[in-house]
């Protein structure tokens, strides 16, 4: 098997999920006047973030788990790990990714979970951050197929193609199911 499932690492690959909401807990708190300083008040967002939200005990090995992968997702969202830093290119349904893609994470889970609340927030409060990341990217992917589906399909009504397709017309009778058969044979 080449990788596991998300939801097979998700309850068996990580100690606790650390959810998106633990990630915003703990910029919206580093980020108000004299926490980050304070070294008190440093302890006690990360004692929060572990109890209330990730729903573990506060302890030496939770902590510096937590603070680990915030690092990491921290490299990460700056640039450091498998992001691209080319602009996306221009096409037909460029606008529209830019724009999806650019929503904050609350507003594009809730697009992504067909604005199905209690979906998306369990996705963004209780599931580790990086499956909900897995979660977004397999929709968007999804996405972008299915609308090259549909750009290819009106290309075809017009006589075109979109790309890479075979340019020929094929009439099928359906009542021929040999002829049905081998055409769409590669398919299934």
């Amino acid at each position: 098997m080449e990788s596991n499932s998300i939801f097979y690492t998700s309850r068996y690959g990580r100690s606790f999920a650390v959810p998106m909401l633990a990630y915003e807990y703990m910029g919206v708190e580093f980020s108000k006047e004299g926490v980050a300083e304070d070294e008190e008040k440093i302890g006690e967002v990360y004692r929060t973030a572990l109890e209330e939200i990730c729903k573990v005990k506060f302890n030496k090995d939770t902590l510096q788990e937590l603070v680990s992968r915030a690092q990491g997702t921290m490299s990460e969202a700056s640039g450091g790990e498998g992001k691209s830093n080319k602009p996306p290119k221009k096409g037909f349904t460029s606008t529209f990714y830019k724009y999806f893609l650019d929503l904050p994470a609350d507003k594009l889970l809730l697009q992504v979970c067909g604005n199905d609340y209690k979906v998306a927030e369990h996705l963004y409060c209780v599931l580790d951050r990086d499956d909900t990341m897995e979660v977004i990217a397999g929709y968007t992917a999804r996405l972008q197929q299915d609308h090259g589906v549909m750009l290819e399909a009106c290309a075809f009504g017009f006589g075109g193609e979109a790309s890479g397709g075979g340019g020929g017309v094929v009439e099928l009778d359906p009542a021929d199911e040999e002829a049905v058969k081998q055409t769409f044979k590669g398919l299934f």
